[in-house]
Order: C-alpha cells, then structure tokens, then sequence
C-alpha cells in the first residue's frame, strides 16, 4: 500500500509542480515583455519571481513530505493494529487521505487561477508586440 499511496502522490507532485513551473514561465515571459519597465526592472522582476518560485516549490515539497510521512505513520499503525483497533486505524488512515487529497485539490485550483492570470497577462502582451510589428 505504502508504494501505490507514494506514487501516487508522486504523480499529484508532478503535475503541481509542472503546473507551478508553467505559471512561473508566464509569468517570466509577460513580465520580460512588459513595455513599462527598463531592462534592470525586467531582470529584478524576473529574480523576484524566481526566488517566490523557489520558495513556493521548498513550502510543497515539506508539505508533502509531512504528508507522506503522517500517512506512512498511519499504515504502520493499521498493519500492527488487531480486532477493532484495526478498523478504528484504517478509519482513521483513510480520513488522512481524503483531508491530504483536498488539501492537494485546494492548492491545485489555487495554482489554475494564477494560471489564468498569467495566461491573460501573457496574452496582453502579445496583442502589444503585434501592434509593435512584431512576429506572432
């Protein structure tokens, strides 16, 4: 079990931090185009950015650490549980999972609506280079 609940929540990790990634790079691109900054502003946006990115990506990967650990904890309690302990352990391991499986979908739509943000940021920026001459 500890193997398919850590690969799993392997693979919820990847796609967040793919997803945390595609926003940062929009973010990089929108903020590099911005016609209103002078290239030194354009650089210390760009390190702002990156250092939030970093700091964001160390806060998931504790959190899911805690994560695997508390569930981890949980299995090891359930398999050495007996009668209704046993049951009261698996309870209590499947409630972890479902509170850490939200936790994971709040932050997930957290993530999508920044997303968005970027993408229109992204957008306005391109509607600019085209009225500049520039290529699509």
């Amino acid at each position: 079990m500890k193997t398919s609940t850590t690969t799993r929540w392997g693979r919820v990790a990847a796609a967040v931090l793919g997803a945390a990634v595609l926003v940062t790079l929009g973010g990089f691109v929108a903020r590099a185009g911005a016609q209103d900054q002078t290239p030194d502003q354009q650089a210390d946006a760009m390190q702002q950015r990156m250092s939030e990115m970093m700091a964001e990506r160390q806060q998931m990967m504790q959190n899911m650490q805690r994560m695997d650990d508390q569930l981890n904890e949980l299995v090891t309690r359930m398999n050495a549980a007996e009668g209704d302990a046993r049951i009261d352990a698996m309870a209590e391991a499947v409630t972890a999972l479902v509170q850490q499986h939200t936790q994971m979908r709040t932050g997930m739509m957290g993530m999508q609506g920044r997303m968005m943000e970027q993408m229109g940021s992204m957008q306005g920026m391109m509607g600019g280079m085209r009225g500049r001459g520039g290529q699509d």
